[in-house]
Parts: structure tokens; sequence; C-alpha cells
């Protein structure tokens, strides 16, 4: 009975830390990101339906268990450069 409980737990624990991981990430992304509706500022913090909708597409993806890179390069490729935050420079390539 001890080890079922003791199996549990630690699955529990794996599931926490997993969700606090995802949420990081998904924490990190959106501040990479500028709100497409009017350029000003990153989705984490602009009060917009475009960005409430990037934050619900992050999350999912993140759940699907795509990187941060592959994201990144969804939004570079849908709507260009002027999306990032901090431009890539040219030099730089994904790891996708």
């Amino acid at each position: 009975m001890r080890r079922i409980i003791a199996v549990l737990i630690i699955m529990f624990l794996n599931t926490l830390l997993y969700s606090v991981d995802l949420e990081n990430e998904k924490k990190e992304i959106e501040k990479m990101l500028m709100a497409p509706c009017c350029w000003v500022a990153t989705i984490d913090v602009h009060p917009s339906e475009i960005s409430d909708q990037m934050k619900k597409e992050i999350a999912e993806f993140l759940k699907q268990g795509k990187t941060k890179d592959e994201i990144l390069k969804y939004y570079v490729d849908k709507y260009g450069e002027r999306i990032l935050a901090v431009p890539q420079s040219p030099w730089q390539k994904y790891s996708v």
C-alpha cells in the first residue's frame, strides 16, 4: 500500500512540475512576440483579442510538444520578422 501511495505522489509531483515548466515556457514566449494589432507591446502585457488568442495558441502548441523555436517560427512565417520583440540577427537560424 505504501508503494502505491509513493508512486501516486511521485506521479502527481511530476505532473505538477511539468505544468510549471510549460507555464514558464509559455510566459517566456509571450514576452518574445509583439501584438500584431498595433505592434506597440508584447502579447504578455497587451490587452487585445489577438494577444489573448495567441496566448491560447501558444499554450496549445506547448501541450502538443512543440518547441519554443517551432512556435516562434510559426509566428514569423505568419506575420514576418516584425512579430519578434527582439529581431533575429541575420546569421541566427532556428534549430527546427
